[in-house]
């Protein structure tokens, strides 16, 4: 089944607002159809009205091109992506730059490899096991580790313990403005610097936390 939303006014301050070209609007049409089908058998994400997919996913992943703080990586994983939100919509937008989509669960690793093959993705890679054993096993110089709606900065930080090769890479965290207010937040035993960025997504206000240790 296809739906028919290119005439919604959501979807077409999405292409605006976000200067999609034709080829990407395509990819994001597909893309959303097919999130919506194979939901209905995996329970793949919990929203499924497609203004609020396209408000909530699409929208709330690609933002981030708003902020100047994306254009200096080059090699990013994406902790527990889901359906590829964000890091598959990421590597939709730019093709020139590397994703690694780290990913446990079965029914969401089949669902990202049809959209790889779909897509005919070469920056996009998937990783078949939990976050910490990516950080422990893998040798891949990444930039930055993003995470959506995953797990917490304190599970993230995992990236800077003991011989990690991570010690460099940056993260960027879709979070609150007072993350910082909470009591068991054990990130800040770590000598760090944070920017937060701050932006609007339909009626909801939301935040991209930039966390690095201090050199």
């Amino acid at each position: 089944m296809l739906y028919d939303f290119k005439d919604l006014k959501v979807w077409k301050e999405f292409l605006i607002k976000y200067k999609i070209s034709n080829e990407i609007e395509e990819k994001l049409v597909w893309y959303i159809n097919f999130l919506i089908e194979e939901n209905k058998k995996y329970n793949l994400t919990s929203i499924t009205n497609i203004s609020e997919i396209i408000r909530y996913h699409l929208a709330d992943s690609i933002e981030i091109i708003k902020f100047d703080l994306f254009n200096k990586y080059n090699k990013i994983a994406d902790i527990g992506t889901g359906a590829g939100i964000p890091g598959l919509i990421l590597a939709i937008i730019y093709p020139e730059k590397e994703f690694y989509l780290i990913e446990v669960t079965k029914k969401k690793i089949n669902f990202l490899y049809q959209c790889l093959e779909k897509f005919e993705l070469k920056n996009c890679k998937i990783w078949e096991e939990d976050f910490k054993t990516f950080v422990r096993s893998s040798n891949i110089d990444i930039d930055c580790f993003i995470a959506r709606a995953s797990l917490n900065l304190n599970e993230i930080s995992y990236i800077w313990n003991g011989k990690s090769i991570y010690k460099n890479s940056e993260i960027i965290y879709w979070g609150s403005f007072n993350w910082k207010e909470d009591p068991n937040n054990e990130i800040l035993k770590y000598k760090i610097n944070t920017n937060e960025y701050k932006y609007k997504i339909g009626h909801k206000i939301r935040y991209y936390i930039n966390v690095k240790l201090q050199k």
